[in-house]
């Protein structure tokens, strides 16, 4: 039913002529990226079904990439939406100079693009370290993640969590909200923090968007202070060319 449907939404925007609108590509592109995710979890997925729950390390890793990459594609491509949307409701009068062919097309690749290379450096990191002793073989998941193979090194010596750098932020949604039990790495305790940043984007543990807008006014604000306290280009009239009209 997943391919079936991607695949027919995805030939109709390529057949009609009167859907390559900026919408529907970037819409046919949030099918391609399904049809993507889904192949890299159904197909071993089904196997599983019918035989022995195996698969090799070089598989492991590349059904992580896949996985990771699939679900950082469609937050990209979801933004990419938004803005067009934003630009259609809010812009419409220069809705068509701003979402031209040659742009759109431009943002459709950066969105495929920068996610891809995260992931790629992502799983090229867990690669390159030193992961090569694991103490276990078994993964308690349906498929494979990258924190999933960490995990399988042998604790503490190869993936131990510097407690002082790194930071914990709960995101729970239900309503009677308890307290969570700080995570507790070779003796040390993480730190739990209210809001983080990711990607050079402020979020708040509710998942809104308030921090964000008050950290760039922040940091414009100090942009135009030190500015203002820069002292004004000095011109240098010796070296200009002077004309008599």
């Amino acid at each position: 039913m997943i391919l079936w449907g991607n695949l027919a939404l995805v030939v109709a925007v390529i057949v009609d002529k009167n859907l390559h609108e900026p919408m529907y590509i970037i819409l046919c592109n949030l099918c391609l990226n399904a049809l993507y995710g889904t192949v890299g979890f159904y197909p071993k997925f089904l196997i599983d079904l019918f035989s022995s729950h195996v698969i090799s390390y070089a598989g492991c890793m590349l059904q992580g990439f896949v996985i990771h990459s699939s679900v950082c594609c469609d937050f990209s491509i979801l933004a990419l939406m938004s803005y067009d949307r934003y630009v259609a409701i809010c812009r419409p009068l220069v809705y068509h100079s701003v979402m031209t062919k040659q742009r759109i097309s431009i943002y459709v690749f950066f969105s495929w693009l920068i996610p891809l290379n995260c992931m790629f450096m992502n799983t090229a990191t867990v690669l390159g370290s030193r992961l090569v002793k694991l103490c276990s073989s078994h993964i308690a998941r349906l498929f494979c993640v990258n924190w999933s193979i960490v995990q399988l090194a042998c604790f503490p010596a190869e993936t131990a969590i510097n407690g002082i750098v790194t930071k914990e932020m709960v995101v729970d949604f239900r309503s009677g909200q308890g307290e969570h039990a700080p995570l507790t790495s070779d003796g040390s305790t993480v730190e739990i923090v209210q809001s983080t940043r990711f990607l050079g984007v402020h979020l708040a543990e509710s998942l809104t968007w308030s921090l964000n807008p008050s950290s760039i006014a922040k940091k414009a604000q100090l942009l135009l202070a030190e500015a203002e306290r820069s002292p004004p280009p000095t011109l240098h009239t010796d070296n200009i060319l002077q004309r008599d009209y």
